[in-house]
C-alpha cells in the first residue's frame, strides 16, 4: 500500500465578509496526524470545516477487498430485480489499489451491467447529492453507453423521476431527467464533460442540489477529471427536479448500458463514493491551489467538525515520492484556496504511525483545464 509522510504547513484563516459586519471563514487546513496509508486512519485539522450529515458509502477498501472473478455483492447494494451482467471484481485494471470493478457487455445478451445503491436516507425535495468515481471504457463508440441514474423506483428502465447521464460518442451528450410528471430538464453537455471511449481512466463528478417542491430552483454541477489533472465541469440551474410531494430519489444506479450500433464493450469502475445531504468533502490533490488542482482522490470522512475531520485514507494511483495537498470543501462547495502539503512515499502494510513533526514547505502551482 501507498504512505503518505504528513508535513505541515500553516495557512491563514480566509475570511469572506458579507454586506453586513457579519463573516464567515472559509476552509484553512493547518495540520494534519496520523499515517496516510491506503485504508488507514488519520486526522485532518483547521478551522471552518462547517458540518456534514455522515451519509457516506464508500466502496473504495471494499473492492480492494473482493475476490478476483467473483460478482460484486455488498449490503446496501441490489441486483435483485435484473439478469444482466453482472460487476465482477477484476485485477486486468484499476485506477488504485490492485483490483477494480469489471463489466463485460455484450449486444448478444448483456447489454447492460447495472447495479444499485440503496440510499438509506432519499434525496427528497431541498436535499443534496453527491457522486464521485473512476471509470474505463474500452469498446465500441458507434452508439450509445448510458452511464448512471437516479431514480425513484428500482429499474433501469427510462421513465419519469430520475436523472441520466448519456453518451452517444459521435453524436450528443446527455445530462438530465424528467420529474414525476414527465417534464423534462438538463444540458447537452460538451463531449469532454463526459468520459469518453479511449480506454483511458476518468474521474466523474455528480453533485445534486434538488429544487424545493414544485419549484424550478434546482441545480446540478458535473465535472470530468483526466488522470493527468485537466478538468472539465458544467452547471445548470433553474430545473424542476421534485415536482410534488412524495418525490424522492432512493437509487443511484451505474446502468453500464451498451446499444444503438455498439456490439461489445468492457467498463472498469474504481473507487466509487456517495453521500447524500451534502457536498463537503474532504480531497488529496496534485495542485497547490484549489483553483488548479489538478487530479484529485477524495478521502472518506469517519465523522466530521468545524476543526476536525478523521478521514480513511485514498491514496488512489499517486505515486511514491510525489507531493499532494489536502483540501476540504465546505457544504457550499467552498474549499481552502491552498492546499496543504503531503508527501506520498514508501509502501506499508497499513496501520497507524507516529505522527511526523510540523515543517513549512512552499507549494508550487499546477495548471488545469477548465470549461464551462
Amino acid at each position: 500500500m501507498k504512505k503518505v509522510k504528513l508535513l505541515s504547513l500553516a495557512l491563514p484563516t480566509l475570511l469572506m465578509v458579507a454586506s453586513t459586519s457579519s463573516a464567515w471563514a472559509a476552509p484553512a487546513v493547518t495540520g494534519a496526524s496520523g499515517s496516510l496509508s491506503t485504508g488507514s486512519s488519520a486526522v485532518v485539522s483547521g478551522s471552518g470545516f462547517g458540518s456534514h450529515t455522515m451519509q457516506v458509502e464508500s466502496l473504495q477498501n471494499y473492492i480492494e477487498a473482493g475476490t478476483t472473478g467473483q460478482k460484486f455483492t455488498k449490503s446496501g447494494w441490489t441486483q435483485s430485480d435484473w439478469t444482466w451482467a453482472s460487476p465482477m471484481y477484476a485485477t486486468d485494471a484499476s485506477h488504485s489499489g490492485n483490483k477494480s470493478l469489471k463489466c463485460s457487455l455484450s449486444s448478444n445478451n448483456n447489454y447492460n451491467c447495472a447495479f444499485a445503491y440503496v440510499m438509506p436516507n432519499p434525496v427528497n425535495a431541498g436535499n443534496k447529492f453527491y457522486a464521485s468515481w473512476w471509470v474505463k471504457y474500452n469498446g465500441d463508440t458507434n452508439g450509445q453507453w448510458k452511464m448512471f441514474k437516479l431514480k425513484q423506483k428500482e429499474t433501469i428502465m427510462d421513465n419519469p423521476m430520475e436523472f441520466v447521464f448519456f453518451n452517444w460518442f459521435a453524436y450528443q451528450q446527455i445530462a438530465g431527467g424528467a420529474d414525476s410528471n414527465n417534464v423534462e430538464y438538463g444540458i447537452w453537455p460538451q463531449q469532454n464533460t463526459i468520459p469518453k471511449g479511449d480506454n483511458k481512466w476518468y474521474r466523474f463528478e455528480f453533485e445534486m442540489n434538488a429544487g424545493t417542491t414544485g419549484s424550478s430552483n434546482g441545480s446540478f454541477t458535473i465535472r470530468t477529471t483526466t488522470d493527468t489533472g485537466a478538468i472539465y465541469e458544467e452547471r445548470s440551474t433553474g430545473n424542476r427536479t421534485h415536482a410534488k410531494a412524495g418525490d424522492e430519489w432512493r437509487y443511484a444506479i451505474w446502468q453500464n448500458y451498451i446499444g444503438n450500433g455498439i456490439n461489445s464493450a468492457v467498463i472498469h469502475l474504481d473507487d466509487i463514493y456517495v453521500q447524500t445531504g451534502t457536498q463537503a468533502r474532504v480531497e488529496l490533490c496534485s495542485g497547490s491551489t484549489w483553483s488548479n488542482r489538478g487530479k484529485c482522490e477524495i478521502q472518506v470522512p469517519t465523522s466530521w467538525s468545524a476543526s476536525s475531520i478523521p478521514i480513511t485514507v485514498n491514496t488512489g494511483n499517486f505515486t511514491s515520492g510525489s507531493s499532494a495537498y489536502l483540501y476540504v470543501v465546505d457544504s457550499s462547495g467552498t474549499a481552502n484556496s491552498s492546499g496543504y502539503r503531503v508527501s506520498v512515499g514508501g509502501t506499508s502494510s497499513g496501520g497507524n504511525e507516529p505522527t511526523p513533526p510540523p515543517v513549512t514547505v512552499p507549494a508550487p502551482q499546477l495548471n488545469s483545464v477548465s470549461a464551462q
